[in-house]
């Protein structure tokens, strides 16, 4: 591995273009200094403030805007690896802050570790929300990453937050980059990358001294329009995660578990959040198993 190699921050936004200039402030202070910085714009109007910041402020660091008219991370990510000429590539979502200078540092010298594929940094809640399951882990059979991603000790693990994330550039050409029918707005995308590249036979690793602190913005980004619309997509994607990354014939488990799952608001007689979720996940069952395009 290079000493000091090249590396690309692919930030995708919609919506949120003063969060964006906070977060490329936070850049423009970091030590490491081998970097560019790829901004991917699906915002409903141009972000002139964003673009007027990145021509008269930031000439010493480069930043690329691109505008994209179309919605989706997923297809914001790929279209920032396909601009971007990084050795490792750094993906962060846009309502966040970046508390120290070492960031970069942090998540690069993870790598020198040659079985190392991915970094998932930990991600600090600005609004603190329950914290469940271990750090970084994907629970078997049903298929869902756990909630926490905030931790103080260095470790392997199965997945990470698409909001604080790393890997290696040939890897995500090797797998085609992200699965872009994980469409706008969508869940799991970042975790199917993650599991891919462990199929690969590399590891992820949680560095907790690479942190950012996510302030959960209430407008803009993929935030869904209430909790139940949240369930559909969560129980949607989980099949096209579980499709993507498991076995066959683990399948009637995998369904069984989430139909449990999804019937639980029932004993506090939530029936349109089952409706929700059980609607999510035979939509899920219906693209990936039954689609004649695949």
């Amino acid at each position: 591995m290079k000493h000091n190699p090249f590396v690309s921050v692919i930030i995708p936004t919609y919506n949120r273009e003063d969060f964006v200039i906070n977060l490329i402030k936070d850049l423009s202070n970091q030590d490491y200094n081998n970097f560019e910085v790829i901004v991917i714009d699906q915002s409903e109007k141009d972000c002139l403030k964003l673009k007027n910041l990145i021509d008269d402020s930031l000439k010493k660091m480069k930043v690329v805007y691109l505008k994209d008219k179309k919605r989706g991370v997923s297809r914001a990510r790929n279209l920032g690896i396909f601009n971007s000429k990084g050795d490792f590539i750094v993906f962060l979502d846009d309502d966040i802050s970046i508390p120290n200078r070492n960031f970069l540092d942090e998540h690069i010298k993870c790598y020198h570790n040659l079985k190392v594929g991915g970094v998932a940094g930990r991600v600090i809640e600005k609004t603190p929300k329950p914290k469940w399951g271990p750090v970084g882990k994907v629970f078997p059979i049903v298929c869902i990453p756990g909630g926490n991603i905030d931790g103080s000790k260095i470790m392997f693990v199965d997945t990470g937050k698409g909001m604080n994330m790393s890997f290696r550039r040939f890897l995500l050409d090797k797998i085609g980059g992200f699965d872009e029918r994980f469409g706008a707005p969508s869940l799991y995308e970042e975790t199917d990358v993650f599991l891919k590249i462990k199929k690969l036979g590399y590891k992820i690793v949680f560095n907790p001294n690479a942190a950012i602190i996510h302030f959960s913005a209430i407008r803009g980004g993929q935030r869904q329009v209430d909790e139940n619309h949240f369930r559909f997509v969560a129980f949607r994607d989980r099949v096209l995660l579980f499709h993507n990354n498991y076995s066959k014939w683990l399948f009637p488990f995998f369904i069984l578990g989430n139909i449990i799952l999804a019937l639980k608001p029932i004993l506090k007689l939530k029936l349109k959040a089952v409706w929700f979720a059980l609607k999510g996940l035979l939509t899920g069952i219906r693209n990936n198993y039954f689609s004649k395009s695949l």
